[in-house]
């Protein structure tokens, strides 16, 4: 049975009308389930409908308490980087955390393409080499929860304290993902300096906040992660009226800036926190593959139905 296509490529299709097409079963099932969705979907986008929502949101108070951390960053620092250009990369996982969770990945199955039908363990090459059947991720889904590492993590006070400063006081983990980007042939064709390459921003809640980990070193080869910087405060009028939330890389450098444009390479450990409204993406591994660790904060209750990037399939 040949794999579900990847969202990988999806996303880097410059047909709107296939993503769109890809994504409905997805879009219907999350409406059904809360209708308020829509909203989100529709004006979240725009400037002026997260000012109207987080002007009309009320927070919730939070006790403050001293923090504890794995991490050495400065809070003040890390949220005043965020404010100003949308991202930090200058986190580190400590050595045993960082070597835990990789020794937990290459001895856990994981599902590719999003597809449960695909389990199968980051060192089998031959399940996605094949042609008619390539596999470009593997994503853990819940599995991520039996690794003790990853929820130490999940649950950091400085994390928490970031999101809280940065969000709200109702800033919560809406997201934890751990995933593997698989070097295949098709990637060379497909990599952060091909001007069709689409960047994006997500639209999953009101106000979001992501923190990344390389797992495995990250060079030009392992699909580095791009951010454009500053597109975390305001979008061009046509990308907030657009019908998708993705744009080939040279309209986004054209509208932004090619100095804004960040490549983000590092060795096993190294992290960044990210606004994930700026236009963004993580390239495709083209030589060797890169496991990627990470933490999602918003302001609404995460759906309970699927994990993240599982999708609703049509019907055939």
């Amino acid at each position: 049975m040949a794999a579900a296509p990847s969202l990988e490529l999806i996303a880097r299709d410059n047909s709107i009308l296939r993503r769109v097409r890809e994504r409905f079963p997805t879009y219907w099932s999350d409406f059904r389930e809360d209708p308020r969705w829509l909203l989100m979907f529709i004006f979240g986008r725009t400037s002026i409908g997260g000012r109207l929502h987080k002007r009309g949101h009320v927070d919730r108070q939070v006790d403050e308490l001293p923090l504890h951390s794995n991490f050495t960053a400065d809070r003040s620092s890390v949220v005043s980087g965020l404010l100003k250009d949308g991202i930090f990369d200058n986190l580190t996982l400590p050595v045993h955390v960082r070597d835990a969770i990789l020794c937990f990945a290459n001895t856990t199955g994981c599902f590719g393409n999003h597809d449960r039908n695909h389990d199968l363990l980051p060192s089998e090459q031959t399940a996605r080499q094949d042609p008619d059947n390539l596999i470009t991720s593997g994503h853990y889904f819940e599995r991520v929860e039996d690794c003790p590492e990853v929820m130490a993590i999940q649950s950091d006070q400085l994390l928490h304290a970031v999101a809280r400063d940065y969000l709200g006081p109702n800033a919560q983990v809406i997201s934890t993902r751990l995933w593997w980007s698989f070097s295949t042939a098709i990637s060379g064709h497909v990599n952060d300096t091909n001007p069709t390459e689409m960047l994006h921003f997500d639209l999953d809640d009101w106000r979001m906040l992501k923190f990344f980990f390389y797992l495995t070193p990250v060079d030009a080869g392992s699909g580095p992660h791009l951010y454009m910087r500053g597109t975390h405060r305001h979008h061009a009028l046509k990308h907030q009226l657009s019908l998708t939330v993705g744009r080939p890389m040279d309209e986004v450098i054209s509208t932004y800036g090619g100095d804004n444009l960040m490549r983000i390479y590092g060795a096993a450990g190294s992290g960044f926190a990210e606004d994930p409204f700026g236009f963004h993406a993580g390239s495709l591994a083209s030589a060797t593959d890169r496991l990627m660790l990470e933490i999602g904060f918003g302001i609404t209750p995460p759906n309970r139905r699927r994990f993240f990037g599982e999708r609703v399939l049509a019907a055939p």
